[in-house]
């Protein structure tokens, strides 16, 4: 979806993803340092840098709060809190950062279910993903289930408290299954005949606050949070910390239910912003009127925009992605889930970012 090589830009930091249900989070968040009361679900949420949040939003208020619980830099306990605008177009922006954007999405019940935006923590760039906190323990058929994701991590082991290296997109397939255990396949959709070098397994358990412990022979690799479906999860968000038995460092991972996009209405306007700072809006018209196509208007972090428009291919590289090229023949892999709005892609073949939106 993307014709132009996009910049790594650090500069305009903290892109966050928050999913809730029907029904939300609850509770109260602090205050906005004038006294002011912030009232508004609050979320768990996986930084990119491994760290773990609680996140309160207040949208009746225009207010934001988070404190940070988890961290591999040594932020724990750090909060902040600050005043959002509503702009013109439905999205949002930290008002000390009028230039960044925050999509609150929709699904077709005009349900809350997934929030991306920009910002800033603490001064350190970060990017975050997070879904309604709950207190009591998930259901194992809840969290059950097959998941195509996007992973934003650190390609290697921290070095001096820091990466190393530039943050990278990875792709592939995991399964969780209701025993407490799981196996992964990275770049492949067929798990059972994963090649050795790209299968991972391991165990879970729900620790009883909303997050769920993800070990590989004992080690935690990463904190799990999902919005559960009756039908199973359909969309988690694993923190995945710092792993030096697996040569990898910290970031996050979205995955989505893996979803048989055949014969599936693909339609919609998807807000989103991306790990560089970059903002837009993805249409995909009836396909009964015009085929899979797509039309992207894409704005950069000093204003300047670029129209693209391409052709999509249903489940490829295999069921639940799709594969866009554009008129300059630049490929992006996409999720989408269109019941709950959720839109996700990034270029395989310039991993350096990642977009993230849906269906304001």
């Amino acid at each position: 979806m993307r014709s132009i090589k996009f910049l790594f830009a650090w500069t305009v930091s903290f892109i966050f993803i928050l999913m809730t249900l029907n029904c939300g989070g609850g509770g109260n968040g602090g205050d906005n340092g004038n006294g002011t009361k912030i009232r508004g679900p609050k979320f768990n949420a996986g930084a990119s840098f491994g760290d773990l949040l609680v996140y309160t939003l207040d949208t009746t208020n225009l207010l934001y709060s988070y404190t940070i619980i988890e961290s591999s830099f040594g932020l724990n306990g750090q909060s902040n809190s600050g005043n959002l605008i509503l702009n013109n177009d439905g999205t949002y922006s930290p008002s000390s950062d009028p230039s960044s954007r925050i999509v609150l999405v929709k699904n077709k019940n005009d349900a809350n279910t997934f929030l991306v935006g920009q910002g800033e923590v603490q001064g350190s760039p970060m990017y975050f993903a997070g879904v309604p906190k709950i207190t009591t323990d998930y259901e194992a058929s809840e969290i059950a289930g097959k998941y195509n994701y996007i992973s934003f991590e650190c390609p290697e082991t921290l070095q001096n408290n820091e990466c190393p290296s530039e943050y990278k997109a990875y792709y592939g397939t995991f399964e969780i299954f209701a025993d407490g255990t799981w196996k992964s396949c990275s770049e492949g959709g067929d798990i059972d005949n994963c090649l050795p070098d790209d299968f991972l397994s391991g165990t879970w358990s729900d620790s009883g606050n909303g997050i769920i412990s993800v070990e590989v022979s004992g080690l935690e690799i990463g904190s799990g949070m999902l919005v559960p479906s009756a039908g199973g999860g359909k969309i988690i968000v694993i923190d995945l910390k710092n792993r030096p038995p697996l040569n990898s460092g910290p970031g996050f991972l979205i995955g989505v239910k893996y979803t048989d996009l055949s014969g599936t209405d693909l339609s919609g306007v998807y807000k989103y912003v991306s790990t560089e700072g970059y903002y837009g809006t993805a249409t995909i018209p009836d396909p009964n009127n015009s085929g899979d196509t797509y039309q992207i208007i894409d704005t950069d972090p000093q204003g300047g925009t670029t129209t693209i428009t391409g052709n999509l291919t249903r489940n490829s590289p295999w069921n639940g992605w799709l594969e866009g090229i554009d008129s300059n023949n630049t490929t992006n892999y996409i999720l989408l889930l269109p019941d709950d709005g959720v839109f996700l892609y990034f270029d395989p073949n310039d991993n350096t970012w990642i977009g993230m939106g849906g269906t304001p």
